[in-house]
């Protein structure tokens, strides 16, 4: 491997370095994640990128000053043996060409121009990052604007009245929970449908639309006990004949599907199943839905939009595009995909800014297919929440948007992803996970994000959902939620 040297002493402070050495990993010219090793020395005066590709660009957790601390990439660096290069130019340069390309008018700006020509400096990296970000909002409030739908996680409105009350009052359909654990918690022949029916006759009573999630789901949190020893044929077996069950069952009250959730995600993949058998089972998902369930919606639902330690080899974490387009040459019908996008804790969430989704989200709009924000979620306030899935991560770890989470800062970010995405014609709908801060987390649809619900501890609406409540006011419930 070739060995790349990044000094980074200009993007440092008396106080601390500007970056993380915690969030990073390398992309090619198209920004498809790629194979390399990246290190650095202890006072990180320099970082060491080997990687066999001939060309790359280093996604760092960059502090962006008002932005906030977001992921930034460089530019595209060449690779030569050994050759050093100062970091805060090609990030600079990288920010520039990525909002150039996304939104070519602004390069007729004089404001823009003039930052160009600054020398270089956090300062100028601060405010291109700033400015990049500002000017998208106002191009994407100025295009045509797809009208969405907004989808609410549904599995916890058995739980009390005001629950139901405030699903029903901001969303216009619901997800309901298809686990394996859900439906067969014992054994491969023993059904249980109750809470299953429960919800889906509360939304039906309710008069929303409802999505089943997800046909096939292959994390270890989904897998009953007596699943995890099953051999590959045997698993293949038991997801016909579930699938088949389910679809029966439920193809009058759900039209919209998630038949595969987390394909091709390497902590998703309990089993340690190849591509190939991956893409056999959503062979089989969807074929089943095609026969039993036909006006039926088959989303393929992402976890990993961005992929930053994936690439492409014979088994999983690949890609999620490259994924994609292995179903299409195959020949693998699906009419949707479904993002995940979750933000502040962790690597697996770490922040992004506005300009670095929509460049991702493009990626997903050239597939034209219909696109879902399936899962979205992300702090209401910046302190450990003890209560939730990740009760030992404070939000800072992933950094922020414009300044440390608070309930303003949650629904301000939600309105601003809204406007960016709904300027993609094939947009549909975007689904928010978390109800409620009240209660602790007890599965996987209870408390997922820290403070990340809609609603407070007392059940008392955030910000979030005034946003919400008034995009499905303007919409007035009267168009079909997928034309």
């Amino acid at each position: 491997m070739t060995t790349q040297i990044f000094l980074t002493k200009k993007l440092t402070t008396k106080r601390q370095p500007q970056f993380t050495s915690n969030w990073f990993y390398l992309v090619n010219r198209d920004n498809q994640p790629i194979e390399g090793e990246i290190d650095f020395t202890e006072s990180l005066d320099q970082i060491r990128v080997k990687t066999d590709a001939k060309e790359f660009k280093l996604y760092l957790h960059v502090d962006s000053g008002p932005l906030g601390k977001i992921m930034l990439r460089t530019s595209l660096v060449k690779n030569k043996t050994s050759h050093h290069h100062e970091l805060l130019p090609l990030l600079i340069k990288g920010r520039i060409e990525q909002i150039e390309k996304l939104v070519p008018a602004i390069t007729k700006e004089s404001q823009f121009l003039e930052l160009k020509q600054a020398r270089t400096s956090l300062r100028k990296l601060h405010n291109i990052a700033v400015f990049s970000e500002n000017f998208l909002l106002t191009w994407a409030k100025q295009q045509p604007q797809v009208n969405l739908k907004f989808f609410g996680q549904a599995f916890r409105i058995l739980e009390s009245k005001k629950l139901e009350q405030i699903h029903t009052k901001l969303f216009d359909g619901g997800v309901v929970p298809i686990y394996f654990f859900k439906t067969n918690p014992d054994s491969a022949k023993k059904f249980v449908w109750g809470e299953i029916d429960q919800i889906i006759e509360r939304l039906q009573q309710n008069k929303q639309k409802i999505k089943g999630h997800p046909l096939i789901w292959l994390h270890e949190a989904s897998l009953p006990d007596w699943m995890k020893s099953l051999t590959f044929p045997e698993l293949k077996t038991f997801i016909i004949k579930r699938t088949e069950k389910i679809l029966q069952r439920y193809n009058q009250a759900i039209s919209i599907w998630d038949i595969t959730n987390e394909f091709p995600t390497q902590d998703a993949n309990f089993f340690q199943l190849t591509n190939a058998q991956l893409l056999e089972l959503t062979k089989i998902a969807s074929e089943l839905v095609a026969r039993l369930a036909p006006k039926a919606e088959r989303v393929i639902n992402i976890s990993d939009i961005f992929a930053g330690h994936s690439f492409i080899h014979s088994q999983p974490s690949i890609p999620p595009e490259f994924y994609l387009k292995m179903l299409v040459e195959q020949g693998i019908e699906f009419e949707s995909i479904g993002l995940q996008f979750y933000m502040g804790m962790r690597k697996e969430f770490v922040c992004r800014d506005l300009v670095d989704i929509l460049e991702r989200l493009r990626v997903f709009a050239k597939f034209k297919k219909s696109l879902h924000l399936s899962e979205l979620g992300w702090p209401s306030q910046n302190e450990v929440d003890p209560n939730s899935f990740f009760g030992a991560d404070h939000p800072m770890v992933a950094g922020w948007w414009h300044q440390p989470w608070n309930e303003t800062v949650q629904a301000e970010f939600f309105q601003g992803l809204k406007t960016i995405f709904a300027t993609l014609p094939q947009a549909r709908s975007m689904t928010w996970w978390d109800l409620t801060d009240h209660g602790s987390h007890m599965d996987i649809g209870s408390r997922f994000i820290p403070f990340g619900s809609i609603s407070r501890r007392d059940f008392s609406l955030k910000p979030l959902a005034e946003i919400i409540a008034k995009e499905k006011l303007q919409t007035g419930g009267r168009r079909q939620i997928f034309p």
